[in-house]
């Protein structure tokens, strides 16, 4: 390898460096790696899951007319343009870092995780009842990668209070706090279990004098003896460290309580009539799976272009035809050698026919239902298709 071969591998060594150093934990901020998540466009657009989430959800939400038009020129077979091009290179980094982050995101929802935000949302409380804490955090977990995919801005109010959260448990006052509590239990002989239970009714008058009785039950003969004649001034003095401490414990748990009951209330709204029903079926058999309640039937290119033909006006004559042909043998059902008693219809009866054919599947439009960029455009293409359109395109 020559020495301008090496110089061109260094430097793509201290880019990949780069790229490596700027993917952080959403939470933590600790590095991390895309692992499974490093996808090509190819991988992301023909796998039918990653293609709805990535052109109808991520790509809508940063910029919904650029998307909508690649989608457009994907979708009529339209070479894109290369400003095109770099926009969906672009975001296809930003989406795979994406996809890696919320699984992360994911992950931090531990069953004991949600048993502490249970304690602060009644509604997830009630699932924790209803299926268990590991099966609540499965199915939240579903939920909350869903939501990452199709609502970002949502999204970021959890990450957001995870964030919070991570911080406060793990940050410079809690650490601090630790130390103190360490060093006065070790400094009045007293067990942590010990401080746990005197301390189990709050920051009360009634603590504090456990506190001062727990220090005082502690105290050798000697210390017992000072203490007595001083009036009770060495327990004191042990209950009130111990108590300031409990007071700063307090203050940080109601922060923690604080930010999970921000991220309950952002979980709580995933727990649609759809969800409740698959926490509901799970509950009565739990051989059913807690799945990802995304109620769509129109999810990829593919599936819209499908609707498209059944609606297109070739499609609406042959069934049209169909469905004279069968209004004929309805009214005037063959004879005994098999030929019909009458020739065709009636104008009046054709007209019938057509209303009602025409009613039908003006009410079938509506059973087609997308997310993201596909709504927008299934809503843009039924809209030409109401009944007086569909009655014209089969004169």
């Amino acid at each position: 390898m020559s020495f301008l071969e090496r110089a061109q591998q260094r430097r793509n060594d201290q880019t990949d460096k780069a790229q490596r150093d700027s993917l952080r934990h959403p939470v933590t901020n600790e590095q991390m790696d895309l692992e499974d998540h490093e996808k090509s466009l190819s991988e992301i657009l023909t796998n039918d899951k990653t293609q709805n989430t990535f052109l109808h959800h991520y790509l809508f939400q940063q910029d919904p007319t650029k998307s909508q038009d690649i989608v457009t020129a994907l979708d009529s077979n339209v070479a894109l343009s290369s400003n095109q091009l770099l926009f969906l290179e672009k975001h296809r980094k930003g989406f795979n870092l994406y996809s890696a982050q919320v699984e992360k995101i994911q992950e931090e929802l531990t069953p004991e995780q949600i048993r502490h935000i249970a304690q602060q949302n009644p509604d997830i409380e009630a699932v924790l009842g209803q299926i268990g804490p590991e099966q609540t955090a499965e199915l939240l977990g579903n939920e909350l990668k869903q939501l990452g995919m199709q609502d970002m801005k949502r999204f970021k109010k959890i990450v957001q209070g995870m964030r919070s959260l991570r911080e406060t448990e793990t940050g410079e006052r809690a650490r601090k706090l630790d130390i103190n509590v360490q060093d006065a239990l070790r400094e009045w002989g007293i067990t942590e279990s010990q401080y746990f239970d005197a301390t189990e009714g709050g920051a009360t008058s009634d603590t504090r004098a456990k506190l001062d009785k727990t220090i005082a039950d502690q105290l050798s003969l000697f210390w017992t003896g000072v203490n007595f004649l001083s009036g009770g001034r060495i327990e004191k003095r042990g209950g009130e460290a111990l108590y300031r401490n409990l007071e700063e414990q307090q203050q940080l748990l109601a922060e923690c309580d604080k930010q999970r009951k921000a991220v309950g209330k952002v979980l709580q709204g995933t727990l649609t009539p759809e969800v409740r029903l698959v926490i509901q079926k799970h509950m009565l058999d739990n051989s059913v799976p807690l799945q990802e309640t995304d109620t769509s039937n129109v999810r990829t290119l593919r599936d819209l272009q499908n609707v498209r033909n059944q609606f297109d006006a070739a499609s609406l004559k042959a069934g049209f035809k169909r469905a004279c042909e069968q209004e004929e043998t309805k009214l005037y059902p063959p004879t005994g050698r098999g030929v019909r008693a009458t020739g065709s219809l009636t104008v009046s009866q054709l007209d019938a026919v057509r209303d009602r054919f025409a009613t039908e599947k003006e009410q079938q439009t509506r059973q087609y239902k997308g997310s993201g960029l596909l709504t927008l455009l299934l809503n843009l293409f039924f809209n030409r298709m109401d009944k007086t359109s569909i009655k014209a395109m089969i004169r």
